[in-house]
């Protein structure tokens, strides 16, 4: 009870400061609100699209390579910054634009009372597809794209669980907020409750079955040559034409012949033990180019 007395006392509050304003500074305030609205919307989108757009690199950007992302703002970065840093920008952006929708809204009630004459507007608010743009904009893409990064870093077990909990927290909390008379200090504790049931249940799975939400590593024609291997998880993993030469995959866990035969590499590639790989086309006609040249050169001393 008093927690809900101080927030209707504090919302109480901040209507009077608003309603203290003229007619005039409303209909102003409303349409700077407006406008800084969309600024961030469009922010929202186009970062929401640029991450979306760096989740289609191969899962060898994962595999410790020399990959870089170029993001806006922040200059080059690997793929695991960005795996890192994409959702928390995206949240953060979500969470400031829905501090000015909701600001915005108190102000347009404000505006339709005392019938504020406002800016006209270059499109209908009212049209279908504005609405639904709006909507998906609103209400779907953050958690598609938190379900993305959750799907792209399923690959290790753990990292994957974790973005997986945090999607779930971030629909439950777009839920929440289609309940329009609950507080927001209500909404994020419901969606604080869900992110540690679902932990929780994950954490249970993975200690009592060992098992966690994961996908295996798909390496279509990668190129992982030069890069250290070391107790990475293959099971499942798609290596047909995989390049491998000079890697080092000695600590490699579940890795088979049967994967290994799609893939090539080279003399100096490190295998567990045990396992054998088809030298790269490539290779195999470098070193016949050198046996070449060393006969040819030994045949040229030998002659009178």
């Amino acid at each position: 009870m008093d927690i809900t007395t101080e927030q209707s006392s504090t919302s109480g509050r901040h209507r009077q400061g608003l309603s203290k304003l003229s007619p005039e500074q409303l209909g102003k305030a409303s349409d700077e609100t407006a406008a800084q609205v969309s600024r961030i919307g469009v922010t929202f989108l186009g970062t929401a699209a640029f991450c979306l757009l760096s989740l289609l690199s191969p899962d060898s950007a994962l595999l410790g390579g020399n990959e870089k992302i170029n993001v806006p703002l922040a200059g080059p970065v690997s793929f695991f910054g960005f795996m890192l840093l994409g959702p928390m920008v995206l949240i953060l952006l979500r969470i400031y634009l829905q501090i000015y929708v909701e600001h915005g809204g108190r102000l347009d009630r404000l505006v339709r009372r005392m019938s504020v004459v406002r800016a006209p507007t270059l499109m209908p608010l009212k049209n279908p597809l504005i609405r639904v743009f709006s909507g998906f904009t609103f209400y779907l893409l953050l958690p598609v794209t938190m379900l993305l990064f959750a799907w792209k870093a399923a690959v290790f077990p753990i990292w994957g669980s974790g973005l997986l909990c945090a999607g779930i927290g971030v629909i439950a909390s777009h839920i929440t907020l289609l309940l329009r008379r609950v507080s927001w200090r209500l909404r994020a504790l419901l969606s604080v409750i869900v992110i540690l049931l679902v932990a929780g249940g994950l954490v249970a799975e993975g200690i009592w079955h060992c098992w966690l939400p994961r996908r295996p590593f798909d390496l279509f024609h990668a190129n992982l040559s030069d890069r250290v291997l070391h107790w990475e998880d293959f099971r499942g993993a798609n290596l047909m034409g995989a390049d491998l030469r000079r890697a080092n995959l000695s600590g490699a866990r579940n890795l088979t012949q049967e994967q290994l035969d799609q893939a090539c590499g080279s003399a100096d590639t490190e295998l567990p033990k045990g396992l054998d790989l088809p030298l790269c086309p490539s290779y195999t006609h470098l070193g016949v180019s050198l046996v070449s040249e060393r006969i040819l050169s030994n045949y040229d001393r030998t002659k009178p």
